[in-house]
């Protein structure tokens, strides 16, 4: 299954670039990411982490290594390398320059498969809201970050 998001938003690609990436953070207003840190570094000198991220929706919970690769200031992407649940979870956001300044163009792509058919029933019935939680939830970290100067309004792409 797949999910992908467009638009258009008022902040900078390096605001949003920053907010994407601060993994460690995402506890801290990711919905439902009950828990997330930076395991270790993948190889001298490289822009790819291995993290931890813990899930969590009422009795549900899951834990698993994610590994983010990073380009400043234009993607961030993650593969989940142990899940329980997923046999593929993988995440794409990408920035690009809007068409004035302070505007960034965000693409924001899942795809994932549940190992389990009956988890795949239940995953499958929401992951559509959450992922459209997660966007907004990066938004609302730029807007606590960086204030709401910059921004006027917000078009879907």
């Amino acid at each position: 299954k797949e999910y992908h998001e467009r638009k258009l938003v008022r902040f900078t690609p390096q605001q949003v670039y920053s907010v994407v990436s601060d993994v460690a953070n995402y506890k801290k207003f990711v919905p439902f990411c009950v828990d997330s840190r930076i395991l270790r570094q993948v190889g001298p000198g490289s822009t790819t982490v291995d993290a931890e991220l813990a899930v969590g929706f009422k009795v549900f919970t899951e834990k698993y290594t994610s590994r983010v690769t990073l380009k400043p200031p234009s993607v961030v992407a993650a593969r989940a390398v142990d899940s329980r649940i997923f046999s593929e979870l993988s995440s794409t956001w990408s920035f690009k320059p809007g068409p004035r300044d302070g505007t960034t163009y965000l693409s924001f792509d899942v795809e994932f498969e549940v190992k389990n058919p009956i988890a795949a029933t239940a995953v499958n019935a929401f992951f559509e809201d959450v992922t459209q939680q997660q966007v907004k939830a990066f938004e609302r970290r730029c807007k606590q970050l960086y204030g709401e100067s910059n921004r006027e309004s917000e078009a879907a792409v």
